[in-house]
């Protein structure tokens, strides 16, 4: 994906700069304007004090100003102070003039927040070139916040269209009504966008099917997998297929439709509760847990299978398992089993079915608050990784 770039201005109308020229000297502020004039800037303004120049800053929006450090009234460190104080405007370029000299001055004014300092006698070239470099300066931090400001409105609008892909709470109410199922779900991307996809839909009067995705990778190379993967999902006629069929589909369009090197693993299962079963296939995904909703019993689903996208032709085989009433389903991507913990090492595959086992008997049915519970309070945030996790579940 080619990356966005944006170049430094190379040419700026400096005629339309406004320039605000501070000094209690009027030979000074004339002396600075004849020069400024002399280097194509037109749009000159003058304050003799402190008080008029934070006037003319408030009412003419200036994009430089030359500041005198010893005025009446209020001098050139009340005005500093003002800005970048009062007025919290870190960006406006102020340009100290001063006869002061010495290194502790020098420092007192940059803190203060000078911009720059030019020692008095001004010299005439040097001085065009500072304004002209820091208005050049300010025309291209204006042109990446705007960039930015784009980037992030394109990131966000990306975002909800991803998150608008997943079900409903809607959805999951109907199905687990239809079904006899709760289904509760909880999702969190590392970045703007992901690459975690999951979903549910209707197979028969009986079936519903729940899958979850992991692509490799996170950010919009992953998030641009989901939405290749969300139109390939919904091609494929998975009431006339068994999951391993529908997984060797997907691969099969993935290996034609990914880029080199990016793959993605999936859990697929076909729940029929009045049979108490559920039918399921792998891509090299995160073992799925069943256990019990009363007591602290789990165990993992077998869980094998090559990664969609990476092997043509690639087989997959369709496993059975018992799913009764008073037991849960839990589905769940890496991030769950593979982010470090404060004390001690991630949770890891083998001791994934007794953390769930335990943080749903004590945290409830919804992963939402069961995570928020056991897991998230045990790990350094940011998460490195998308989580997802889903959790099917059928009350006694």
């Amino acid at each position: 994906m080619p990356q966005a770039s944006i170049k430094p201005p190379t040419e700026i109308d400096i005629s339309s700069k406004s320039i605000l020229i501070v000094d209690d000297d009027h030979i000074t502020r004339r002396l600075i304007g004849s020069t400024l004039t002399k280097h194509g800037f037109s749009t000159l303004h003058y304050a003799e004090d402190g008080v008029e120049a934070l006037e003319k800053i408030d009412r003419l929006s200036p994009d430089c100003v030359i500041l005198d450090i010893s005025m009446p009234v209020l001098d050139g460190f009340g005005v500093l102070r003002s800005v970048r104080i009062d007025r919290q405007d870190e960006d406006l370029p102020i340009l100290v003039s001063s006869a002061r000299t010495s290194n502790d001055d020098r420092n007192e004014m940059m803190r203060a927040g000078a911009t720059i300092i030019l020692s008095k006698p001004l010299d005439s070239t040097l001085l065009a070139e500072r304004v002209q470099g820091v208005i050049e300066r300010q025309v291209y931090l204006a042109e990446l916040r705007s960039y930015r400001q784009r980037m992030e409105a394109e990131l966000s609008l990306a975002r909800t269209m991803q998150e608008d892909l997943l079900p409903s709470p809607d959805v999951l109410q109907r199905i687990g009504l239809k079904y006899g199922v709760e289904i509760s779900e909880h999702h969190e991307m590392s970045s703007e966008l992901g690459g975690d996809f999951w979903g549910v839909k209707e197979i028969s009067d009986t079936t519903f099917a729940v899958y979850i995705v992991d692509f490799s990778g996170h950010g919009v190379g992953s998030a641009l997998n989901t939405f290749r993967f969300q139109a390939v999902m919904d091609n494929i006629d998975m009431p006339n297929m068994k999951p391993s069929e529908v997984l060797a589909d997907l691969n099969t369009k993935l290996v034609r439709d990914l880029p080199i090197d990016q793959f993605a693993t999936m859990f697929l299962a076909y729940v029929t509760p009045c049979e108490d079963s559920v039918y399921f296939a792998s891509a090299a995904s995160p073992p799925p847990v069943i256990g019990l909703l009363s007591e602290p019993k789990s165990n993992a689903l077998e869980s094998k299978g090559f990664l969609l996208g990476a092997l043509e032709g690639a087989a997959y085989a369709d496993m059975h398992a018992h799913f009764k009433p008073n037991e849960y389903l839990c589905l769940y991507s890496d991030a769950l089993i593979e982010t470090p913990r404060l004390k001690g090492e991630s949770i890891g595959m083998d001791d994934a079915p007794p953390f769930l086992a335990a943080a749903i008997l004590d945290g409830g049915r919804e992963a939402g608050p069961m995570l928020r519970k056991h897991f998230y309070p045990n790990i350094a945030t940011p998460l490195p990784d998308d989580l997802t996790v889903v959790l099917v579940s059928r009350p006694g």
